[in-house]
């Protein structure tokens, strides 16, 4: 495979994660994810989020002082059209590890209470 096929590839597999998740995700979310299942390493994966904000198939939004990765309506169309060049053991491997990660990301996310009824009034 040449590098502009790899690059590429490697830039199907980033948004097809983040399609798949359907959740904005952190830098560090992204990157934990990418690191832990050893699908690129830590440069060439901030080189390509980076390359991907630039030609906005990812936007970039900020909420409560957190910066969040979500695909874009153009990187939706761009999987739709090129996401069968992506490995099938890669999209079984993203489900079947993504699946745990989007519950842990909801639940580091909630905000959870406990409150109790002191008085009638």
């Amino acid at each position: 495979m040449s590098n502009g096929n790899k690059i590429a590839q490697d830039k199907l597999k980033l948004l097809y994660i983040l399609n798949f998740i359907n959740v904005p995700l952190t830098n560090i979310e992204i990157t934990n994810f990418i690191l832990d299942n050893n699908i690129l390493d830590y440069f060439t994966l901030q080189g390509l989020l980076s390359d991907l904000c630039d030609s906005k198939f990812v936007v970039l939004n900020s909420k409560k002082g957190n910066e969040y990765y979500a695909i874009s309506e153009a990187g939706i169309a761009a999987l739709d059209m090129f996401g069968e060049i992506l490995p099938e053991y890669f999209k079984n491997e993203v489900k079947q590890n993504l699946s745990y990660l989007k519950k842990e990301i909801k639940k580091h996310r909630e905000l959870l209470g406990h409150y109790y009824k002191r008085k009638d009034d």
